[in-house]
């Protein structure tokens, strides 16, 4: 009860902490389009990095995002099918389903990585803002681990017969088993 308390606080915390930085990318891409766009139609300024570290911003949210994404289940399911098997059957698919995800996102981990690794070696750089490619790949690796980290994460909390969903929305810890 104490592993499953102490990693729900940890994953908890983790989810806010990465929604927080959501919350920071998502108001720094509409700041700097602002700022970008007031200066491009009064013609007192251009900011010629703008489009690009906004591009690199977005690809960052949504690398992260996919991380509470997948915590929650929250993808986009076509679940009808799934929803008429037995519940014996519903188990088999997730595990299924898990299995193949995690191998996915592990063939795209290692090929990222390789992909960073030539990137750093030849210190490639963004065109208008000199930006180190590293940057914006690494956000594809950093995702996709974090993805398998909550596949794991909904795996044994599952089997331990925690909702995942229920225990990440819950305000207090949970009450020890009496």
């Amino acid at each position: 009860m104490v592993a499953k308390t102490r990693l729900v606080r940890i994953v908890r915390g983790a989810e806010r902490a990465i929604r927080h930085l959501l919350a920071f990318i998502a108001v720094g891409l509409v700041l700097l389009n602002v700022v970008g766009s007031v200066g491009r139609y009064t013609d007192l300024y251009t900011i010629s990095w703008a489009d690009e570290v906004q591009l690199f911003m977005l690809i960052w949210g949504v690398a992260l995002g996919a991380f509470v994404v997948s915590l929650r289940k929250a993808h986009l399911t076509m679940d009808i099918l799934f929803t008429s098997l037995p519940v014996r059957m519903q188990r088999l698919l997730e595990v299924l389903i898990a299995t193949v995800s995690a191998l996915v996102l592990g063939f795209v981990i290692v090929q990222s990585w390789r992909f960073i690794a030539l990137m750093a070696s030849i210190d490639q750089r963004s065109m208008a803002a000199a930006l180190p490619m590293t940057i914006p790949h690494s956000a594809v690796l950093v995702g996709f681990a974090a993805m398998i980290l909550a596949l794991l994460v909904r795996a044994y909390l599952g089997l331990r017969g925690v909702d995942v969903n229920a225990a990440l929305d819950a305000r207090a810890a949970p009450q020890a088993e009496k």
